[in-house]
């Protein structure tokens, strides 16, 4: 019974419950298809500076990802999360995010590409599904909030 009273608990928390209601699924929805859209930028980015530039994959993974910067950024902003207002301090909360993805992200390729030779590709796709999951919750919680909003 106890057990019961932690899981119905966790799930009545302020915190849960503003990822379980049709606002965020729908908000979740967009923000995978915008997540989707700038995916296959990146990866076709990706591919082309690999296959055809025949340059390193951790330049290649950077450059691709700041290709889809400004465009997820605005469309998440706009569309997404519909926050006309705070523009600077959530494009500084986004650049932090930005950079903290590239970084791991750079270091995550070289790890399972260069160390562990892992299939490039497979390695991209899986970096960008972490990265994917942490970005939403927050996008969420922190970077697209509105002012005085639990959204």
């Amino acid at each position: 019974m106890a057990s019961n009273t932690l899981f119905d608990g966790i799930f009545k928390s302020k915190f849960v419950t503003q990822f379980l209601n049709k606002n965020t699924m729908i908000q979740f929805g967009k923000t995978f298809a915008i997540g989707i859209a700038a995916a296959g930028c990146d990866f076709l980015i990706y591919h082309l500076l690999i296959k055809y530039f025949k340059l390193w994959s951790v330049f290649s993974s950077g450059a691709s990802q700041i290709v889809g910067f400004w465009a997820s950024f605005l469309l998440n902003k706009f569309w997404t999360f519909k926050i006309k207002e705070n523009f600077l301090r959530q494009l500084s909360s986004y650049t932090v995010l930005f950079m903290f993805n590239l970084a791991f992200s750079s270091l995550a390729i070289y790890l399972l590409v260069d160390v562990m030779n892992m299939d490039e590709y497979f390695s991209k796709i899986f970096i960008m599904g972490l990265i994917f999951i942490w970005n939403f919750v927050l996008y969420k919680i922190i970077i697209y909030k509105a002012k005085g909003s639990s959204k």
